[in-house]
């Protein structure tokens, strides 16, 4: 019976295993609301990764990433809900109530990205591609429990919100970043640590705008100059959000000057050049400072 339970523990998360034993009750279908920071997660240019593995190589090298990612989910106190490919899927204050799950989430979603960097490092010593992670978070009431049909059930979470982090993970590659976070994120998680107010963006299906960020690091760990291009990135949104479109071009285009690589500022500076007149004609319309979001870029 340990054996079988000890195998049992790794198709299902250990906490539900043991919750499950402790209530000496059947497994029935249903669950609660409750609010969830949902975390998605994913490899960028895995298909290029793959050509050049077997599936057997493919597999084991998933494998060590994964087992990197469940380490950074759990020690915050997540749940690594399910893997999708190359994907994953993870949230925090369920099934453990967790009152401080955001600012949780925020920790292991940094955590996977400093593992990473020594995970990398070893990779290509070995002359292999390295692993760069896309993580997409948002806050918000889902849906949590026994979910599925009469015969066969999954612990998971379903809900609005679950969606928004899949498309914020899905925007990082729109902005060139690697952590993205709805408002609901930045204004639960405290000061613990340094954003970038990244765009304003309309989400189909909702009525209010999304405010996006970009989470750069923990308080006293972020470079000085990262922080110098924040503030000029978000006195450059402002200028855009409020219609004035020429100190909001002006803004961007310095901010690229400083640094090339910097693709957010690139992505807004294009966007602010292209369509200004556009954008003249949207302000004497009525322009919201919203950038309508459609499939997986702003238009």
């Amino acid at each position: 019976m340990k054996a079988g339970l000890r195998s049992f523990a790794l198709y299902v998360p250990r906490e539900l295993v043991r919750a499950t034993l402790a209530s000496g009750r059947d497994v029935e279908p249903g669950g609660e609301t409750r609010v969830l920071t949902v975390m998605f997660t994913d490899v960028a240019d895995f298909t290029k990764i793959a050509e050049t593995l077997s599936p057997e190589q493919t597999s084991r090298e998933l494998g060590s990433y994964f087992d990197l990612l469940e380490g950074a989910i759990t020690t915050a106190g997540g749940l690594l809900d399910k893997f999708m490919g190359d994907g994953t899927m993870a949230f925090f204050n369920a099934p453990n109530l967790l009152p401080d799950h955001a600012s949780r989430a925020c920790e292991a979603a940094l955590a996977v990205q400093d593992r990473l960097v020594s995970f990398n490092t070893q990779r290509q010593a070995e002359g292999m591609m390295p692993f760069r992670t896309r993580i997409g978070l948002a806050l918000g009431p889902a849906m949590v429990g026994n979910i599925g049909s009469s015969h066969r059930l999954a612990y998971t979470a379903i809900g609005d919100v679950v969606n928004l982090s899949s498309h914020l993970e899905a925007l990082n590659k729109v902005y060139g970043t690697a952590i993205l976070t709805d408002g609901a994120v930045y204004a639960a998680a405290g000061d613990r640590f340094e954003w970038r107010h990244l765009d304003r963006i309309a989400v189909a299906g909702r009525e209010a705008p999304i405010e996006l960020y970009e989470l750069l690091g923990r308080k006293g760990e972020v470079d000085s100059a990262k922080l110098r291009i924040r503030d000029l990135h978000e006195a450059a949104l402002r200028s855009l959000v409020e219609g004035d479109f020429e100190t909001a071009e002006r803004g961007f285009a310095a901010i690229v000057s400083v640094d090339p690589r910097d693709h957010a500022a690139g992505v807004l500076l294009a966007y602010t050049s292209e369509i200004r007149q556009a954008l003249v004609a949207a302000r004497a319309s009525g322009w919201k400072g919203v950038h309508v979001y459609t499939s997986k870029r702003p238009t």
